[in-house]
């Protein structure tokens, strides 16, 4: 355990966040923000320009020389492996994969306790509980429960959603076909009264052909026959 202690204003501040942001990077706020964040605190007065720094650092029995530029107009960083001089690349996540891919949070829960700031914070505890409940569940901590859980609850979500899609389809086909059968009992009762009329028309002539007289005393009785 490394112990950073001295009076106010001797660095240990700036000590403490240049570590940071070597490792994770240093981003400036936006509007207001921008104002009192870290990157405006602690950038350069007389040439900001040059905001800039280098850290030596060992990953599996290799040294490494990382190097950042914050500058807003030049960002940029670059990553040697001091062994073999071979050139590994921040931007595609070959630092991350050295440090184990520690996040941001977990290092400030873990590894490095800013000053007034000497308990872990939640994040940390809800690493602890996922990796707890992983291993009991599966006896394997690197399984990320919680993060099945999620997938299978969206999943559920998306499979619900199909559903009343599919449900909504079939109603507006059975809504439809409704309306297609109140056409056809509507056609079929039209037809019905028009055969009803036409076998009173057929039964009429035939009566007419055979008794004329009978005809003209139904015409007489009914005279809009």
């Amino acid at each position: 355990m490394n112990v950073i202690y001295g009076e106010n204003e001797s660095g240990k501040s700036t000590l403490y966040t240049f570590i940071r942001a070597m490792l994770f990077g240093l981003e400036r706020g936006r509007g207001r923000a921008a104002a009192q964040d870290a990157f405006s605190r602690y950038e350069p007065w007389e040439n900001p320009n040059y905001y800039c720094g280098e850290m030596k650092f060992e990953s599996g029995d290799k040294e490494f020389l990382l190097s950042r530029n914050f500058d807003r107009y030049g960002k940029n960083e670059t990553l040697v492996c001091l062994e073999d001089a071979e050139e590994l690349s921040v931007k595609d996540g070959d630092l991350q994969m050295l440090m184990g891919d520690l996040s941001p949070q977990i290092y400030d829960d873990t590894m490095a306790m800013a000053q007034m700031r000497v308990k872990p914070g939640m994040t940390l505890s809800e690493e602890l509980k996922n990796y707890a409940s992983n291993y009991y569940a599966t006896g394997d901590g690197e399984l990320d429960l919680a993060a099945a859980i999620d997938y299978l609850k969206e999943q559920k979500k998306e499979s619900l959603h199909e559903m009343q899609k599919q449900m909504e389809k079939r109603q507006d086909k059975r809504e439809h076909i409704s309306q297609e059968m109140s056409y056809v009992w509507r056609d079929i009762h039209k037809l019905e009264e028009e055969q009803a009329h036409l076998e009173e028309e057929i039964e009429f002539r035939k009566c007419g052909s055979e008794n004329p007289g009978c005809c003209l005393s139904r015409m007489k009785k009914n005279p809009n026959t």
